[in-house]
C-alpha cells in the first residue's frame, strides 16, 4: 500500500472480471482484490485520470460488492470493502449500490431472472432479518441488536431493505430499531442512507387514497430519518439533504416533512402552533424565556443539542457533491416553494393545498430559526444574499425576504434625522449596516426597499415606515415582564423544594444529582434576570429611536387618505398570518404608532378598516393562518375593550392623541382640532362588534368547508373578547350548535364542539346591548317590561 496508490495492469482487470462474484469462495483473495482496487482508484484520482478511476469503480461494482453479498457474515470483509468505498464521492457510492441491487433483483422490463445463488443469499438475509425484527423490542435491544448487526454484515443491502419495509408498516419499531443500529458497520449506515433515499424517490403515491392526507409510509420514513440522524453521526446527511433540494427543484413539497423531522430531532426545536396565551406572551422575550416557557428544548441536553446543530450545519455546508453548500439553496427553494405551492399543486382540494402550504410555511420558519441558531450574526450576514437579491434575483416576496434578512437588520444603525445642518443627502450617506464584511448606506437600503413595491405604494406610506415595520419584532416593542417573573419564580420554588429535601440516608449519586439540578436552576434564574434587564434596555433604546423616526414616517405624502389601507395591505395583513408571534407584533406595532402620536396616522381609521370586510380574508386563509389571524384580532379587540372599559384610560391614552382626530389637514391638528369623544368611541366599538357578528354569521351559515372551518378557528382564538354582547352570543351559539348536530364533516363537528365548550365558559361575561353601549336609545320592549 502507498499513500499515492498504484495502478493495476490490464491483465489484473481481466482476471477480476473472470472471477466476478465467485471470488467470495476465497476471503483472502477477496480482501486482496478490494485492497488493490482501493490503491488503483487512489492512484487514478491523484492524477485526475477519470477513465482509470471509473474502471476501478466498475470492477468494485462487478466483482467486490456482489461477492460481499454472497459471503457469510464477516465484519472484516465489510470493513475492507468500506475502506475502498469511503474515498469515493457519495454519488459514486450510491451508483454502485444501485448496480449491486440490480444484481440481486430480477428485471421486470427485460424479464431477466436473478441467478439462483443471488436469489438464495437475498432470501436468507431477508428471512434472518425478519426473524430478528419479530423479537426485537426496547427491552432486548442489546441482545437482538447484535444479531441484527451480524445479519447485516453478510448482505447489508438486502437487510436494510427489509428493515425499512418493516418500519414503513410498523411505526412502533422505529425507536428499538434505531437503538439496535449501534452495532452496524460504517458501510451499514451508508447503505441504510441509500435505501432510505431510494424508498423516498421510488415514485410511490405520497398521499392517502383520500388525496388529502400524507401517506403513512412517508410519515414513518420521515420520523425514522429524524431519529436516525439524531442518534448516529455516520448517516450520510448531505446525500439526504441533496435529495430534498432536488425534490424542491421539481416542485415537490411533501418531502419537506423529512427536513422538519431532521431539524426537530437534531436541534430539539419543535414548532408549536396551538400555544397558550402564556406561551404566546413568552415569544416576545429572549431565547432563554422562549425555551423555558414553551418547552422547546426540555428533553435535550444543551451539549447534545449543540452537537446536533453542528452536524446538521456541517452537512449542509459540505453538500452531497463535496463542496457545493446546500444551506442557501435549500433556504431559497423552500421560500419559493412556499409562495408557488398554491399554483403548482395539481390537486384541486383546498384542504390539501391548505395543509401543504401550512407545512411549507412551518418548515420555512423552522429552517430560518435553525440557521439563526447555527450561525452567529456575522457569518449569517456573509452567507445570506442581500434584500435586493432575495426579492429581485430569486423572486421571493418581500415579507419572506425580510424574515430571512431580519437577523442582519438587528444591527441596523440609527438614521440621522434631517435638519438644517444635516440635509437628506447627508443622512442617506450615513452607514445603515456594517456587518458581514459589507457596508450599506441608508440611501442604498431605502432604495432597495423602494424597489420592492410599486411606486404608487410610496404615495401613501414611506420606505422608512415599511422598513421599520418589517425589520423589528415583538422583542423590540414589549417586555413580557410577567412571563419573566413567572419563570423566575417557578425556578426559585423548585430550588426551595430541593433545599428542603432530607439529606440523611441519601446516596452520594442522588446528592450529586441534586447539586447539579440546583446549579442548573440557579444559573437559569441568573440568565433570565440578565435577559430581562437586556430586553428592557433594548426596548427603551428602540422607543427613543422610534420617537425620532416617527416624525418622518407619514409626512409629505400625496395620498394620505390611503395610508391606513396601504399599511394594512402591505404590512399588517401579510405579516399577521406569518406566525403567532408576528400576529401579536402586528397588533402592538399599530398600538405603538398610536402611543408615539405619529403624525398623520389615524388610529380610529386603522381599527375601522382592520375590522371591516373580514369575510373574504377569513375564507382565503389556511387553517394555521386562520388561527394566527384570530390571535391578531384577539390582541386588537383586547386593546379596544381596555379603552372602552376605562374612560380615564381613554382620556389619558386616546383623547389627546393625533390618532383620534377627525381631520388631518395638519399633522398636529392644532389645539382646537376635533377628536373622537369617549361616547363616540363606545358607539364605534359597538358598531365594530356588530360588523364582526355579521361577518361570522355569514361564514357559519355558508356551505363551503374552508369558510366554516376558518371562521371557527378564528372564533376559538377571540372567544374571551368576542362575542361580548348577549344577543350576538346567542346568534353565534345557535349556528355553531347546528354545525355540531347536522354537519356531516367530522373535523368540523370536532372544532364546533370545542368552540361550544369554550363559548359556554365565557357566557357569563356577556352583556346586553344597552349595558355594552349605554348610549343606545332605550329599547321600547325593555321599557314596557
Amino acid at each position: 500500500p502507498s499513500a499515492e496508490g498504484f495502478p493495476l495492469p490490464d491483465a489484473a482487470f481481466e482476471i477480476i472480471a473472470l472471477l466476478g462474484p465467485h471470488v467470495h469462495h476465497d476471503v483472502i483473495l477477496f480482501t486482496r482484490i478490494a485492497r488493490c482496487l482501493k490503491q488503483h482508484i487512489a492512484w487514478a484520482r491523484k492524477r485526475g485520470d477519470d477513465a482509470s478511476a471509473r474502471r476501478g469503480e466498475d470492477a468494485v461494482g462487478a466483482c467486490v460488492l456482489p461477492a460481499l453479498g454472497l459471503t457469510a457474515s464477516n465484519p472484516g470483509a465489510v470493513n475492507e470493502v468500506w475502506a475502498t468505498l469511503a474515498s469515493l464521492p457519495v454519488t459514486t457510492r450510491f451508483r454502485l449500490y444501485s448496480e449491486w441491487k440490480a444484481v440481486f433483483s430480477s428485471d421486470a422490463e427485460t424479464g431477466a431472472e436473478v441467478k439462483p445463488a443471488f436469489a438464495a443469499a437475498k432470501a436468507v438475509a431477508e428471512s434472518d432479518t425478519l426473524k430478528v425484527m419479530r423479537r426485537l423490542s426496547k427491552d432486548n435491544v442489546k441482545e437482538f441488536g447484535r444479531k441484527l448487526g451480524k445479519v447485516a454484515h453478510a448482505n447489508p443491502l438486502a437487510v436494510m431493505n427489509a428493515i425499512v419495509r418493516q418500519i414503513e408498516a410498523y411505526t412502533n419499531m422505529i425507536s428499538p430499531v434505531c437503538d439496535a443500529f449501534k452495532y452496524l458497520t460504517a458501510m451499514g449506515y451508508d447503505v441504510l442512507t441509500f435505501v432510505v433515499i431510494e424508498k423516498l424517490a421510488e415514485g410511490r403515491e405520497k398521499l392517502k387514497d383520500d388525496g388529502q392526507n400524507v401517506s403513512l409510509w412517508l410519515s414513518a420514513l420521515a420520523t425514522f430519518c429524524g431519529h436516525l440522524a439524531k442518534k448516529y453521526g455516520n448517516v450520510e446527511l448531505s446525500a439526504l439533504l441533496q435529495y430534498l433540494v432536488n425534490t424542491l427543484k421539481d416542485n415537490q413539497s411533501l418531502d419537506l416533512l423529512v427536513l422538519k423531522e431532521l431539524i426537530t430531532r437534531m436541534t430539539g426545536n419543535e414548532p408549536l402552533e396551538d400555544m397558550s396565551d402564556a406561551q404566546v406572551a413568552a415569544m416576545s422575550g429572549g431565547e432563554t424565556l422562549k425555551s423555558e416557557a414553551i418547552n422547546f428544548n426540555s428533553a435535550m441536553a444543551p451539549k447534545v443539542r449543540a452537537k446536533g446543530v453542528a452536524r446538521l450545519r456541517d452537512a449542509l455546508q459540505r453538500g452531497a457533491k463535496g463542496g457545493d453548500s446546500l444551506t442557501v439553496p435549500l433556504l431559497i427553494l423552500i421560500a419559493q416553494c412556499r409562495q408557488n405551492i398554491v399554483f403548482n399543486t395539481p390537486s384541486k382540494h383546498l384542504k390539501l393545498i391548505s395543509q401543504l402550504y401550512d407545512g411549507c410555511q412551518e418548515t420555512f420558519f423552522h429552517y430560518c430559526d435553525f440557521l439563526a441558531q447555527a450561525y452567529d450574526d456575522e457569518k449569517y450576514a456573509k452567507m445570506i444574499p442581500s434584500l435586493k437579491e432575495l426579492v429581485h434575483d430569486y423572486g421571493i416576496e418581500p415579507g419572506a425576504a425580510f424574515h430571512i434578512f431580519r437577523p442582519v437588520l438587528r444591527h441596523l444603525k440609527p438614521r440621522p434625522a434631517p435638519s438644517k445642518d444635516k440635509p437628506v443627502d447627508v443622512c442617506n450617506a450615513a452607514i445603515a449596516l456594517d456587518i458581514g464584511g459589507a457596508k450599506t448606506t441608508w440611501g442604498e437600503l431605502l432604495a432597495d426597499v423602494r424597489g420592492m413595491l410599486p411606486e404608487v405604494t410610496w404615495q401613501a406610506i414611506s420606505p422608512e415606515l415599511y422598513l421599520c415595520f418589517w425589520a423589528n419584532t415583538a422583542y423590540d416593542l414589549h417586555v413580557p415582564r410577567a412571563r419573566y417573573d413567572a419563570e423566575i419564580e417557578k425556578c426559585r420554588a423548585s430550588l426551595t423544594v430541593l433545599e428542603g429535601l432530607p439529606t440523611r440516608d441519601v446516596s452520594s449519586s442522588d446528592l450529586a444529582k441534586r447539586r447539579k439540578e440546583k446549579d442548573r436552576l440557579q444559573t437559569l434564574v441568573d440568565t433570565l434576570q440578565k435577559e430581562l434587564d437586556a430586553q428592557e434596555r433594548a426596548v427603551s433604546k428602540k422607543t427613543k429611536s422610534l420617537m425620532i423616526e416617527k416624525d418622518a414616517f407619514l409626512v409629505d405624502l400625496p395620498d394620505i387618505k390611503s395610508t391606513v389601507s396601504v399599511i394594512l395591505q402591505r404590512c399588517v395583513l401579510p405579516r399577521c398570518v406569518f406566525s403567532p408571534a408576528d400576529a401579536i407584533y402586528c397588533a402592538r406595532f399599530a398600538e405603538r404608532l398610536h402611543a408615539l402620536d405619529t403624525p398623520y396616522f389615524s388610529t380610529v381609521q386603522y381599527y375601522n378598516t382592520a375590522l371591516k370586510d373580514l369575510t373574504q380574508l377569513i375564507f382565503s386563509r389556511t387553517e394555521y393562518e386562520a388561527g394566527r389571524l384570530g390571535k391578531f384580532l384577539n390582541e386588537t379587540l383586547t386593546q379596544l375593550a381596555r379603552w372602552k372599559a376605562d374612560e380615564t384610560a381613554y382620556e389619558r391614552e386616546c383623547a389627546s392623541k393625533n390618532g383620534f382626530k377627525t381631520t388631518f389637514k395638519e399633522p398636529s391638528g392644532g389645539t382646537n382640532a376635533k377628536r373622537v369623544t369617549y361616547e363616540e368611541f363606545v358607539k364605534l366599538v359597538y358598531k365594530w362588534h356588530l360588523r364582526l357578528a355579521k361577518c361570522f354569521v355569514h361564514c357559519l351559515e355558508g356551505s363551503d368547508y374552508m369558510e366554516i372551518r376558518n371562521a371557527l378557528m378564528v372564533l376559538t382564538k377571540i372567544v374571551k373578547v368576542f362575542p361580548a354582547i348577549t344577543r350576538i352570543g346567542g346568534h353565534t351559539l345557535r349556528r355553531v350548535e347546528k354545525i355540531k348536530e347536522s354537519d356531516e364533516r367530522g373535523d368540523l363537528k370536532t372544532i364546533a364542539a370545542r368552540y361550544l365548550a369554550m363559548l359556554q365558559m365565557e357566557r357569563k361575561a356577556w352583556r346586553p346591548d344597552n349595558a355594552f353601549n349605554p348610549y343606545l336609545p332605550p329599547d321600547p320592549k325593555q321599557q314596557e317590561k
